[in-house]
């Protein structure tokens, strides 16, 4: 799809498709990736495909600034204009940019989220919790957009895990509107704008993924919780929507029907991964975890 020519390698691929009745792009294949160039910097990337992945667009260079990029993220709305977010691991913090063009081009980026890091070398931007042995928890942003026909179309979520030097603050959403105008979040509030209240050291959330229903407007956020384990330990998997444009959530609901530990010497070393998902669709969630 985009030959690495002189780079090291690509990593975190993340694929939109453009369903827009309206948009000009309709039926549009975006993928968003990281590259690490030759010099060790790093670029968020673009490419398109209008013949079904048949064959894709030259790569466009989505960021402005940044040298440690990664966890790249994309979404499409109704208009066809596509969003790509992903964290800035060197200044600790989450961007976002939109091309109103079809990927040809992207405006100017805006800070989504920050992050308060004392840097451990084996994690970078993230930090240990005690639910993983040797992994550490980083912030993993997921972009959603909604294309409903509901009074939210066209609101962009991000939802992440605000990660800080005392341990995990949860799970976090931003919510912006179509001009990238925060409605809920980051900068309104510092650390982020939680899909539910954690006592810090108490519980951990992590590892999220989200998703917008296309038909109903809800939005659809799961994630590891280690509620109900006293030690911070096992985890079940739990899901919560919100029917408010992301101003408030109810309590998550577990969906895996047992805890899990991966903290135990034969369990695998790296833990959950952080390659979850979900998928929703007339106000019924799909969520697929490790």
């Amino acid at each position: 799809m985009a030959p690495l020519g002189r780079a090291r390698a690509d990593d975190r691929p993340a694929i939109a498709i453009d369903t827009g009745a309206d948009s000009p792009h309709r039926g549009r294949r975006y993928v968003a990736w990281f590259r690490i160039q030759r010099d060790t910097t790093f670029d968020v990337l673009l490419s398109s495909s209008d013949d079904g992945g048949r064959t894709w667009s030259k790569p466009v260079k989505v960021n402005e600034t940044g040298r440690e990029l990664v966890y790249a993220t994309v979404g499409v709305a109704a208009n066809g204009w596509i969003y790509v977010a992903w964290e800035d691991a060197g200044k600790f913090r989450l961007n976002i940019t939109r091309s109103t063009d079809g990927g040809r081009t992207f405006g100017e980026e805006k800070q989504a989220a920050s992050f308060v890091i004392v840097t451990i070398p084996s994690c970078s931007s993230g930090i240990p919790i005690r639910a993983l042995r040797l992994q550490c928890v980083h912030s993993a942003p997921l972009l959603s957009v909604d294309t409903s026909t509901g009074r939210f179309r066209g609101r962009v979520y991000l939802s992440y895990t605000q990660t800080d030097f005392q341990g995990g603050q949860g799970v976090r959403v931003t919510v912006l509107d179509p001009e990238l105008r925060t409605i809920v979040g980051f900068p309104k509030t510092r650390l982020g704008h939680p899909v539910t209240k954690v006592v810090r050291g108490r519980r951990q959330q992590f590892w999220p993924a989200s998703a917008v229903d296309p038909m109903i407007g809800a939005y659809w956020v799961c994630f590891y919780d280690t509620k109900g384990d006293p030690d911070g330990r096992t985890t079940r998997y739990a899901c919560t929507a919100s029917t408010d444009g992301g101003r408030t959530f109810p309590p998550p609901v577990p969906v895996a029907t047992m805890r899990s530990d991966v903290t135990q010497p034969d369990s695998d070393p790296r833990g959950y991964g952080d390659y979850e998902g979900v998928a929703a669709v007339n106000g019924v969630a799909f969520p697929i975890w490790t």
